[in-house]
């Protein structure tokens, strides 16, 4: 199996999942980490798979998430309304204490 960023292939017990973002220093996408996650699923069923090898092309060996506006909208991210629960807005002002 391939795609864009993920290639798999399992050969001799040994499955190996490469990471191929050169550009993005091999950091993973929410849609990568979950196809991450199915694959991971499929060799633990797999008898046959004995080992997993992850590796990355390139220099680095994925550092993280890409960095970006959050998968989940509803997790307040770039469409929050503009005073919802992440929005700056001075305190209110505290009354004096009385003596």
């Amino acid at each position: 199996m391939s795609d864009d960023h993920l290639t798999w292939a399992v050969t001799d017990g040994v499955a190996r999942l490469t990471i191929n973002r050169p550009d993005a220093a091999g950091a993973i996408t929410p849609d990568m980490r979950n196809r991450m996650i199915d694959l991971l699923g499929e060799a633990s069923a797999d008898l046959a798979v004995r080992v997993v090898v992850i590796g990355s092309v390139g220099k680095h060996f994925a550092p993280g998430p890409t960095c970006g506006p959050p998968s989940r909208p509803d997790r307040h991210g770039p469409t929050a309304p503009p005073n919802g629960p992440l929005a700056t807005s001075p305190a209110p002002s505290a009354p004096e204490p009385s003596a």
